[in-house]
């Protein structure tokens, strides 16, 4: 990068676009200094600028047990005390003051997470992490020309009279806005809108994504700080707040360390380990999840057959009416008479299941037979091409549809039992 900077048609166009004109309600406004707010070039500029500040500060960092975080040109230096910090400021100073930079007085100051800070529009306060919502201003009058308002560029004259340079530097030196007739007239011309699409494979986590899948084989899972850090082999690792986790899901060959266990058995976060295809293996759990009285009623349920006999046929009882119910509703418009066929049968298996029956295999017998029957007529309910079924196959599946009753199945295992 430091190579391409000192390229001639690179600085021309870097000051071209710091330098244009940005056209306003009142005129254009040409910029003397800085680069105007809200450019999409700043971040950019800072980060060239400051690339050699990142490098020495963490060198030093790795001797002083300084932690540097930086946004464009916010920044925050971490470490594990309070001298150490002092010292980091000393330095950051220095730093910057050689790169004809300064440290804002007002923007900064020495605290700890105890304490709470603000960066990046986020409060920090122990382990919380809080958005900071901006008041809402009053809404103003509507202008009666929106247009006037947006804020485009304006591009120089290519060449230009000395009369009109030298009107042109006077104005730059007032700061004030050229009105439409006076910038026409010194050959600015604005730039049309266009929409500029821009596609992206970084993968950003949303708020509301609780639950982490894991899928990609050889990914590790470890924590820093307050982030779980998804690790794909020869891949760059993509950050995610562990307060925004509810649960993960971990498939096939995926590692998890130590160090990331330990954080989701603090925060009771459950962790599912199934096979690559979604075969359901086993959880993790954390003391604080354990419902030892439940579980202790339910072990003492378990040697009593009469209880255990009623609670199956119940649910089996559930399962077929509600098979039913959901054919009744699919097949309202077609009225195909295979599925007719198939929601009288449930209907009978369910007035012959036995009130008292003798055995669970005995009560499986009529799941199982109310199952088939079901997904066969589900099948001639689907119509979207590549989704057909013809028969529930599980071990494993054999096809789209039944691979994604698998896997929807496996979730809602997973959010039955820790329950």
């Amino acid at each position: 990068m430091k190579e391409r900077v000192n390229q001639p048609w690179l600085l021309a166009l870097v000051e071209a676009w710091i330098t244009a004109g940005l056209l306003t309600a009142e005129g254009i406004v040409l910029p003397v200094a800085g680069v105007p707010q809200g450019s999409p070039i700043s971040p950019i500029l800072a980060n060239i600028y400051l690339d050699d500040f990142d490098e020495v500060l963490s060198a030093q960092g790795l001797d002083q047990g300084w932690k540097l975080v930086r946004f464009a040109d916010d920044f925050v230096l971490m470490a594990r005390s309070r001298s150490h910090l002092m010292e980091g400021q000393v330095q950051v100073a220095k730093l910057l003051e050689s790169m004809g930079l300064q440290l804002h007085p007002d923007k900064t100051e020495i605290t700890h997470f105890d304490k709470g800070f603000r960066f990046l529009g986020h409060a920090f306060a122990g382990d919380l992490i809080v958005p900071i919502k901006q008041p809402i201003a009053p809404p103003a009058a509507p202008p009666q020309d929106r247009s006037e308002l947006r804020l485009v560029h304006a591009d120089a004259p290519a060449t230009g009279t000395a009369m009109q340079q030298a009107l042109l530097e006077m104005l730059k030196q007032q700061a004030k806005p050229i009105p439409p007739p006076l910038f026409v007239v010194l050959g600015y011309g604005v730039r049309s809108e266009k929409v500029v699409s821009i596609q992206s494979d970084e993968f950003i986590w949303e708020p509301g994504m609780s639950t982490l899948y894991l899928v990609q084989q050889g990914t590790t899972l470890r924590k820093e700080q307050g982030r779980f850090l998804i690790q794909p082999l020869r891949e760059a690792a993509t950050a995610v707040p562990i307060q925004e986790v509810e649960q993960v899901l971990v498939f096939g060959n995926v590692q998890i360390t130590t160090a990331a266990i330990s954080s989701c058995l603090e925060r009771q976060i459950p962790v599912v380990f199934l096979s690559q295809t979604g075969e359901y293996k086993g959880h993790l759990w954390s003391a604080e999840r354990s419902h030892l009285i439940v579980e202790t009623a339910q072990f003492q349920r378990q040697q009593d057959l009469p209880f255990k006999l009623a609670v199956a046929r119940e649910i089996v009882r559930g399962k077929l009416w509600n098979s039913k119910q959901l054919l009744l509703r699919l097949n309202r418009k077609p009225k195909l008479p295979e599925v007719v066929e198939a929601i009288d049968s449930l209907t009978r298996t369910m007035v012959t299941l036995p009130p008292q029956p003798l055995t669970l295999d005995h009560i499986r017998g009529y799941e199982g037979s109310g199952a088939a029957r079901y997904f066969v007529a589900l099948g001639k309910l689907i119509v979207e091409s590549g989704f057909a079924l013809n028969e529930r196959v599980y071990h494993p599946p054999t096809d789209p549809m039944n691979s994604l009753l698998s896997f929807g199945y496996t979730l809602l295992l997973n959010n039955v039992i820790p329950i």
